[in-house]
């Protein structure tokens, strides 16, 4: 399998800085593409060699400022470690004790298939969200019950399935980007509104 290219994800899945007016990716395709980095080694040393090879490569997907031509515009070693083990956590990836990652069994079938990937995202976190004690279900169940002038966002969600005996174990930043990366995925709908806010 051939690197990845840079750029390879960006016409979607992508924000907008509002600082820097640079369209950014979003974790779900910086997900896919260090999936297609991994998937294209057996196995590589540990996380650290992973992030060195991104900062060769210079891909999209992983600025996280400026017009890329400084290391500092790509997410950190730190950053990507993160990362690689929220995929491990998702099931797309291996890291072993030694520190070795490698594409897990799932993440050679997902990699070079979107359609594939979209399921297997949604069915890690349905699974990460069962056994923390919040089925999706309990999710759609709650977003239901939820009336005006509350609106359904991640921290009111939580918030409510919390109130539960006995709660979720799972908290609430975990929650909130396992439900982001839930809508990626297409599991679920995720409306964002604009608020607008006037100077000085």
């Amino acid at each position: 399998m051939r690197l990845p290219p840079p750029g390879q994800c960006r016409m979607s899945g992508t924000f907008r800085s509002p600082a820097l007016g640079e369209l950014m990716a979003t974790t779900y395709i910086r997900m896919q593409y260090a999936l297609r980095l991994v998937a294209s080694r057996k196995a590589w040393v540990s996380r650290s060699e992973i992030a060195k090879t991104i900062h060769h490569v210079k891909p999209d997907e992983m600025k996280i400022r400026g017009d890329g031509s400084a290391i500092e515009h790509y997410m950190s070693d730190h950053s990507i470690s993160n990362l690689l083990t929220l995929m491990s956590e998702l099931n797309l990836v291996v890291i072993q004790n030694d520190g070795k990652v490698s594409a897990s069994a799932t993440g050679r079938k997902a990699v070079d298939d979107p359609e594939v990937f979209k399921l297997a995202v949604q069915v890690s976190i349905k699974k990460t969200l069962k056994d923390s004690g919040a089925p999706i279900q309990d999710v759609h169940n709650t977003i239901h019950a939820i009336r005006p002038p509350l609106a359904p966002d991640a921290k009111t969600i939580h918030d409510r399935m919390s109130r539960r005996k006995p709660p979720p174990e799972i908290n609430f930043e975990k929650f909130r980007q396992l439900l982001y990366l839930y809508a990626c995925a297409g599991g679920i709908e995720r409306s964002v509104r604009i608020h607008y806010i006037p100077e000085g």
